[in-house]
């Protein structure tokens, strides 16, 4: 638990987008905390891990999947990945499986979310 926080050399809280030995990390503008878990900024969803570094490619959080584009945002709507195409829930940003009607046609999700045609 707690919340993190990171402070310049001068003591200055950060606060936006920081980049630190090659990893981001978002820092809320008003309460200068760390982001982790699913967190929306600048009108994008993003994944952060317990660390505070965003996610880029699958990520699971508590039993469902989500996949995060190499700017991290997550990815909603069909996404083609690795040679497959996904649909990810465009307002939780969640994997689908199974059966999912998706603008009024039936589509089959195989257990790990890959369109079956």
């Amino acid at each position: 638990g707690g919340t993190w926080y990171y402070a310049t050399g001068s003591g200055a809280l950060v606060s936006g987008w920081l980049n630190l030995n090659g990893a981001w990390y978002w820092l809320d503008p008003s309460t200068h905390a760390m982001a982790t878990g699913l967190h929306g900024c600048n009108g994008s969803m993003y994944w952060f891990n317990g660390s505070g570094a965003m996610a880029t490619g699958w990520v699971l959080d508590g039993g469902t999947w989500y996949y995060a584009t190499g700017s991290g945002a997550l990815a909603s709507g069909w996404a083609y990945v690795g040679g497959a195409w996904y649909w990810l829930d465009p307002s939780t940003h969640a994997m689908t499986t199974g059966v999912q009607e998706i603008d009024g046609v039936k589509y089959s999700f195989a257990s790990n979310g890959a369109w079956l045609g």
